[in-house]
């Protein structure tokens, strides 16, 4: 075979091919040998960890001579594609060469981080795209195939752990679009498929808020609630009070729901004041936004002082329309007669 474009695939069944076409690298030992110089490439993998990591509990001489046939194959099938080169024996052990662009899971990432970042930008259409393309690259559990020797599973563990947040940002990239009716039926299956997934909750409520469908939202605050309080309690005993930054979400809804028609006026949103739809996504992006450096989620105080502000505003229209002599006052007049009382 003529020396051709290489691929390595883990996103998946784990796949060698060189011009389109796929190598044959052996049985299953040989792939485990190929997986973990992959997940470690361009580094030297000694041969002691390599024959410990995938013959544990035999014999050192034994589990060396093994190793030795597997990388004979490995060599072998990196021969017949012009490839010979790729696999190096360097003291203590072994490496494989390969450019980030050969390595599927390489590309995934880089995609995955330049959806982000768009994302982060504010260009949603852009971070769709970059995440569409990232997730289009999996073609199954990675790794799959792979001896379930300890180093496949934290890898394949750390990759799904990938996928699972570039498909949260692209769910947020198109709930930024718009496109919040066409998402309702795929978050329902996600948050089936991953109960645990706070964020994929918060977006599936927001989906179906968006869509006018606060009912359903609301049945997926209850679902949420149920799935959360029958989780087993921690190691220390303490007691679990999972429901409070969604039940700030749920009374977000309810109460918006039932004020949506005197909120959004077109002059209120021109006059800077946050609308009804407005304040859920606020309470939403609040909720996502991790916090440098942790992996805590908002505190559900800052959601509450958002309501308690929108409540202290509602009680100050109460008193002004009373002061006026309960004559009707529109959003816009509310709002400025508001500002010069302030700075009067």
């Amino acid at each position: 075979m003529g020396r051709g474009r290489v691929e390595f695939r883990v996103l998946g069944p784990l796949e060698v091919t060189a011009g389109g076409q796929s190598l044959e690298v052996g049985g299953a030992r040989a792939r485990a040998v190929l997986a973990m110089l992959l997940v470690h490439a361009n580094q030297v993998v000694s041969a002691e960890r390599l024959a410990e990591e995938l013959w544990p509990g035999h014999p050192a001489d034994r589990a060396a001579a093994n190793l030795q046939v597997r990388l004979s194959e490995l060599r072998k099938a990196l021969r017949s594609a012009g490839e010979a080169d790729r696999l190096v024996t360097r003291p203590p052990g072994y490496l494989l060469r390969v450019a980030s662009e050969e390595v599927d899971a390489v590309r995934f990432e880089l995609l995955a981080s330049a959806g982000d970042a768009a994302l982060a930008a504010g260009d949603a259409p852009v971070a769709a795209q970059r995440l569409e393309e990232a997730l289009s690259l999996w073609r199954g559990p990675a790794l799959a195939g792979v001896d379930p020797a300890p180093f496949a599973l934290a890898e394949a563990g750390r990759l799904e752990e990938t996928r699972l947040a570039a498909l949260e940002s692209r769910v947020e990239a198109h709930l930024a679009c718009g496109r919040h009716r066409e998402l309702t039926a795929e978050l329902e299956t996600l948050t089936a498929a991953h109960p645990l997934r706070e964020r994929l909750w918060s977006q599936r409520m927001l989906a179906l808020y968006r869509a006018g469908r606060q009912a359903d939202a609301l049945v997926a605050y209850r679902e949420l609630r149920a799935i959360l309080g029958g989780m087993p309690p921690p190691v220390d005993k303490t007691e679990i009070k999972p429901t409070d930054p969604y039940e700030v979400i749920r009374r977000a809804i309810v109460y918006l729901t039932n004020n949506e028609a005197r909120m959004d006026y077109p002059r209120y949103r021109r006059a800077g004041l946050p609308t009804s739809s407005g304040l859920v996504e606020s309470l939403v992006k609040l909720f996502n936004r991790r916090v440098k450096g942790t992996e805590k989620f908002w505190n559900a105080t800052q959601a509450e002082m958002i309501l308690q502000l929108r409540a202290a505003y509602l009680s100050e229209d109460e008193r002004l329309n009373k002061h006026l002599g309960n004559r009707p006052m529109s959003p816009y007049r509310r709002y400025q007669t508001t500002r010069k009382r302030k700075t009067g």
